[in-house]
């Protein structure tokens, strides 16, 4: 796999044995806004929160997606980028954050019994 620039979030499939990216549920950009609690501020990273499987089990996890001197983002591994995934006494801290679009996504994935895919 050749490395690009900057990773895309939705190429962020390390460690690719354990880890399933299933939706990028929020990406902000450099020089966007982010909203917490109604209150818009600048923000001049860029961040992604995903609904991804873990070993299986849907789970949040999030990213810093990294610029021209951090290509990687963060976290990383092995020189490859990954997700960090939310504590579950985390989880219901992000829904706030995620279009309510996706939270009706994000819940049937929970209620279910975890899912096991298998990568080719």
């Amino acid at each position: 796999m050749s490395r690009p620039t900057v990773w895309e979030p939705e190429d962020c499939v390390f460690p690719q044995d354990r880890l399933v990216v299933l939706q990028i549920l929020l990406r902000k950009m450099p020089n966007g806004s982010e909203s917490w609690d109604g209150v818009s501020r600048p923000t001049r990273i860029s961040y992604s929160v995903a609904l991804v499987l873990w070993d299986g089990e849907p789970r949040l996890a999030y990213r810093y997606d990294g610029d021209e001197e951090h290509p990687n983002g963060w976290p990383s591994s092995n020189s490859y980028p990954s997700w960090d995934i939310v504590p579950r006494s985390w989880e219901s801290l992000l829904m706030p954050i995620i279009p309510i679009k996706y939270h009706a996504q994000i819940f049937e994935e929970f209620r279910q019994k975890p899912i096991v895919r298998v990568m080719s």
